[in-house]
């Protein structure tokens, strides 16, 4: 299986830290955002799935 791995230019970068912390940007975007950066840091694909099953679950037990 071939790796899943993204080359982020400087700007891109940029691009994807503001839509994090932008407060007019959906959780859904935001999330996105943050596993382009971390795959552009050479995060396994893995590794980030991992991280956001993990903040999914610790949403859920917050709603009960």
């Amino acid at each position: 299986m071939a790796l899943l791995r993204i080359t982020l230019t400087t700007e891109e970068n940029k691009t994807l830290q503001e839509l994090e912390v932008a407060d007019s940007v959906p959780r859904r975007t935001k999330q996105r955002a943050t596993a382009l950066r971390l795959n552009g840091t050479e995060w396994k694909v893995k590794a980030i799935a991992l991280i956001f099953k993990k903040r999914s679950h610790d949403q859920q037990l917050n709603c009960i």
